[in-house]
């Protein structure tokens, strides 16, 4: 006897997103900014960096766009992944620079 073997197309798709709400967004936005402001390492790396030697605020604004692009849930900010993201943008500028 032969089988009767159907066929299955298999549909590749992307996993849906939720679309980030103004206050989601808003949330994240605070949190970050108590992540700066409250975490002392952080606040001592501001503080020995007056003139913006290492740390500006467009390097900041970098951090926290990692962190929205990496997805990170609000509970997920933290010092180490903060350092690390300005590892990153700091790594990426200089390429940059490099470049021109």
């Amino acid at each position: 006897k032969k089988q009767n073997v159907t066929k299955q197309k298999v549909i590749h798709e992307r996993p849906t997103v939720p679309v980030s709400s103004p206050t989601s967004a808003y949330d994240a936005m605070q949190k970050f900014l108590n992540l700066i402001n409250s975490d002392q390492l952080i606040q001592v790396l501001l503080h020995c960096d007056r003139h913006n030697q290492v740390l500006d605020k467009w390097l900041i604004a970098i951090v926290f766009e990692y962190f929205q692009r990496a997805r990170l849930q609000v509970n997920m900010y933290s010092r180490e992944k903060f350092f690390i993201a300005l590892y990153l943008a700091i790594e990426f500028e200089e390429d940059e620079d490099r470049k021109v």
